[in-house]
């Protein structure tokens, strides 16, 4: 049996949630049993916003199993385009997009990710892709960061790809894919739009150190346009995802278990200001961190409680709130019962904040 896959759509931003780009997430896998009404299992279905409510509808013509790694693209209406389980890019139809097979698969490294996970299950990643589209240029980029172990090296490495995608003749081509713009565990990252409303920010942030790339990705391609580092350093710990602010002034380092920092952000230069460090106690497991779509609150988790920083106090990075805590649900779910706590956290284009349990990131055949 399968149980729900990790929501993991990522949200661009504020700016295309009212574009409605982010209206479709895909999750679950291939259906078991047909016809849709006798599927009763957690299989191919999609969550719908296009009503700006949250429905949960069956979409058995997708194709491609989620693991945890799940984004999608829909145009300015909201009808799905294409969308991606980390291990291919596929049309709304289900069907890979022209050379939109191998998506996160490095040729030149050794027992990668892709090899281990794609043939069966999907990328088991999480909140690190992102479809990015200039429609009036007919081309979409889509970022993506990949794990993999170099050959001869038994430590994994990070990797930030780029992938190019063309329309043409009225079909969606992927044109140019795997394109590696960094290898040296710089992978993770987060975008945000620059002040002239049509350009990205792309900043990514190197494992382990406290420096930070910040790129520039226009209708023509990416660039790197600076470099920025900072005295203290990070030690021993990896970190989730960084995370902009839905408004893209404030941008997040986050780390559990060590310090973490959030910065000012100048979306016209693109540059990291004002480092502040801080460190929650009292979340020493969890994994996640979420803004509030106003940009004011900041949601983090421990498995067993929900928490909210108040970003507006002067106090803010010592005092936090408990806003939920896990009842102690186990869901009797075939072959293992698993507990229902809390574990990520995605803003979805209801302005409405979605936490899964630890257990739906599973999957079980």
């Amino acid at each position: 049996m399968r149980i729900l896959s990790v929501v993991v759509s990522i949200l661009i931003s504020g700016l295309l949630q009212a574009q409605k780009y982010d209206n479709i997430w895909p999750q679950g896998a291939d259906a078991d049993l047909k016809p849709i009404e006798k599927d009763t299992n957690n299989n191919h279905f999609i969550m719908d916003f296009s009503d700006d409510t949250m429905r949960v509808l069956k979409r058995l013509e997708l194709k491609g199993t989620f693991y945890t790694e799940s984004s999608s693209l829909c145009d300015s209406i909201g009808n799905l385009l294409m969308y991606s389980n980390g291990c291919n890019i596929y049309g709304a139809d289900g069907k890979i997009l022209t050379n939109g097979d191998s998506i996160n698969h490095i040729i030149d490294s050794g027992a990668s990710m892709w090899l281990n996970f794609c043939g069966a299950d999907g990328y088991p990643t999480a909140k690190s892709m992102i479809f990015i589209p200039f429609f009036s240029q007919h081309r979409v980029f889509v970022l993506h960061y990949a794990v993999s172990f170099k050959t001869g090296n038994p430590i994994s490495s990070q990797y930030l790809l780029l992938d190019q995608i063309e329309e043409i003749n009225g079909e969606w081509v992927v044109v140019k894919k795997n394109q590696i713009l960094v290898d040296d565990d710089g992978g993770k990252f987060d975008v945000t739009k620059h002040a002239n409303g049509r350009d990205w920010w792309v900043v990514s942030h190197r494992f382990f150190k406290h420096e930070y790339r910040i790129w520039l990705l226009t209708p023509e391609g990416i660039q790197l346009k600076s470099e920025q580092s900072f005295a203290n350093q990070l030690q021993g710990e990896p970190s989730t995802n960084p995370s902009f602010s839905p408004q893209g002034d404030k941008f997040l380092y986050y780390n559990s278990r060590k310090s973490s920092w959030l910065f000012d952000f100048d979306r016209c230069t693109g540059t990291l200001n004002n480092p502040i460090e801080f460190k929650l106690p009292f979340c020493q497991e969890s994994i996640e961190a979420t803004f509030s779509p106003n940009g004011r609150f900041l949601y983090t988790t421990n498995l067993y409680q929900l928490f909210q920083i108040d970003l507006w106090n002067t106090d803010t990075l010592t005092n936090r709130d408990t806003i939920a805590t896990w009842d102690g649900l186990i869901w009797p779910s075939p072959p293992i019962a698993g507990p229902t706590n809390y574990f990520m956290m995605q803003t979805g284009p209801d302005g409405k904040i979605y936490v899964i349990s630890i257990w739906s990131s599973k999957l079980f055949h």
